[in-house]
């Protein structure tokens, strides 16, 4: 999903995607995340910020974790890409080496069943912020015997922040 600024991609994506959906402004991550859902053909949905590098092994372990039929979804590390002091800030990048049940609360680095994902309504619209804790909670609600977990060995390389100023204008988004 081109949600605003990807034109110069166009042409290494053409051979690698099925979909290409276009928003004609950007409507925020939410939208623009339920909008690929909708079109998507797969039984699995994978989440990732643009501005975020899979590890080279992520979707091989990713598939291995989804051969346990009650996953609905989970969420994978995240680590610093290349400004390792502002990701400190972001404990809830890193849980540790362990699986634990937990929420999708890094929305940007996540992997649901299509199926589950749909059926729950996707992620609201109307928040920005936190809406992956909501989603989790709606497919609890909808699918009572699935789990939602941290896999350690799904990771992503992202910044939670690059700049003071941007810290600061995404910590007030959430007041």
């Amino acid at each position: 999903v081109d949600n605003g600024g990807l034109e110069d991609l166009y042409p290494a994506l053409r051979s690698r995607v099925d979909q290409h959906l276009v928003m004609r402004q950007n409507v925020g991550p939410s939208p623009a995340r339920n909008a690929g859902a909708a079109w998507s053909h797969g039984a699995l949905l994978a989440f990732i910020d643009d501005d975020g590098m899979l590890a080279s092994d992520a979707l091989h372990n990713a598939l291995h974790h989804f051969q346990t039929p009650e996953l609905l979804g989970f969420r994978g590390k995240i680590v610093a890409h290349k400004h390792p002091y502002f990701t400190t800030l972001a404990t809830h990048y890193d849980r540790g080496d362990a699986i634990v049940e937990d929420c999708l609360i890094t929305e940007g680095h996540c992997f649901v069943r299509a199926h589950a994902f749909l059926e729950a309504g996707g992620f609201s619209d109307q928040r920005f912020g936190h809406e992956g804790i909501e989603m989790t909670y709606r497919l609890q609600r909808s699918f009572p015997e699935g789990k939602t977990l941290y896999v350690p060995d799904v990771i992503l390389a992202h910044d939670f922040v690059d700049r003071w100023e941007k810290l600061i204008r995404k910590e007030l988004r959430y007041f």
